[in-house]
């Protein structure tokens, strides 16, 4: 692990609906240090000015739409790691021309790059898209099912396995990218008051 981290990194978590991407990616967020996430569905509600959990119309999702929101998205990631900050994206791409565009975004940016792969049977990423209340996604059930026939390529990027619990998940994530980006330090926990003699405290 590096003392000192030298670049700034563009994190890239991918994998299909109900995967946990933006779960994960959170997590990571909060667990490095100077480390901002941007999210693919939140950033599309922003584009098209509406809150995070307001449904949005077809026309959101055409592929002109989707364009819009790569341009945004590179823009803001850009502008991040030309900061200095550590960049976690939480974002569905399933060809290999997507995921390899994601190295040229960082390389473009003097940063380092790192994907992670997140892989979920289909009847737990089903399930946790029927129950999601609240979600910046508008992504149902029926478009898990599409996906089942999907073909997403060779995925060369580190692959975890996403059925497992989600601290797990967030460890296994973290250990993939501490050769480039070290964890945050925890704060300190505040020490007790002493223990009397006796009271078995």
């Amino acid at each position: 692990m590096p003392d000192k981290q030298k670049k700034p990194v563009l994190i890239t978590v991918s994998g299909l609906t109900g995967s946990g991407k933006s779960t994960t990616a959170r997590a990571l967020a909060a667990a490095l240090p100077n480390t901002v996430h941007i999210d693919s569905d939140e950033t599309r509600k922003e584009i098209f000015g509406v809150p995070a959990t307001q449904k949005l119309p077809p026309e959101a999702y055409t592929h002109e739409a989707t364009l819009k929101l790569i341009i945004e998205t590179e823009r803001r990631i850009r502008a991040h790691l030309a900061a200095g900050r550590n960049v976690v994206q939480s974002v569905m791409l399933v060809s290999e021309a997507a995921r390899d565009r994601q190295e040229v975004v960082a390389l473009e940016a003097k940063a380092e790059f790192q994907g992670i792969w997140l892989k979920s049977d289909f009847r737990t990423m089903h399930d946790r898209v029927a129950a999601r209340k609240g979600d910046a996604s508008d992504a149902g059930t029926a478009y898990v099912e599409e996906q089942a026939s999907w073909n997403t390529g060779e995925v060369d990027w580190p692959i975890v396995d996403a059925n497992q619990p989600r601290e797990d998940v967030l460890r296994e994530a973290l250990d993939i990218l501490r050769p480039l980006i070290a964890p945050a330090p925890r704060p300190a926990q505040k020490a007790g008051p002493p223990s009397r003699p006796g009271s078995g405290l």
